[in-house]
């Protein structure tokens, strides 16, 4: 979204959410590089899907309106329920083909069940595989929500910045490891006086 773009969602939600101000120029900086990634008729939507839904006089926060951008356009994720009928029907009907049981569930599902590893999965009481599955599936699900959330741009230079630093202590680290080693030196200068008194 250009700025005058970005003007025109904070004036709709001003509207909607009396407390919202008109923007500072710092505030339409930041809602712009927040919400430039995104097609202004997909963020009009959300911010009205949000007036829809919530009962709050408060504007929700950029995160949120992403959040609902995403569940508006991104991928479709199975519920954990779902989640558990795709593989227990795939590992029903293919038995031990990790490859047939790949091809027939969603990419989510199919992590879940490696993580758990298909022995366990297979040979675990069904109940408890069902309630465990079905946690493992939600934990995983706010995941990739919450990764999808965050434009491509920043995945893509968050790992540069991982990728030039890797191996690097953080200065505060190296801070703390210089001044252990000056307190160990010190010790160990008072230890050596001791034994030479």
């Amino acid at each position: 979204m250009n700025e005058q773009e970005t003007k025109a969602i904070l004036a709709l939600a001003s509207e909607i959410w009396a407390n919202v101000p008109l923007p500072s120029a710092s505030r339409l900086a930041i809602w712009q590089e927040m919400l430039a990634d995104l097609p202004l008729e997909l963020v009009k939507r959300a911010i009205k899907q949000l007036a829809y839904a919530s009962a709050s006089p408060f504007l929700p926060p950029l995160s949120e309106i992403r959040r609902t951008v995403v569940e508006m356009t991104g991928p479709v994720y199975p519920t954990p329920a779902e989640a558990y009928g795709q593989i227990h029907e795939a590992v029903n009907r293919a038995g031990w083909d990790e490859a047939d049981i790949k091809e027939h569930v969603h990419p989510l599902v199919w992590k879940v069940y490696q993580l758990i590893g298909p022995y366990d999965y297979c040979m675990a009481e069904a109940d408890v595989m069902r309630a465990q599955f079905m946690r493992m599936v939600q934990s995983e699900l706010a995941r990739a929500l919450e990764q999808d959330r965050i434009p491509e741009e920043f995945h893509r230079q968050t790992d540069a910045l991982r990728a030039r630093f890797a191996g690097e202590p953080p200065a505060a680290l190296a801070d703390q490891e210089r001044a252990r080693s000056a307190r160990e030196m010190i010790e160990e200068l008072a230890q050596e006086k001791e034994m030479e008194s």
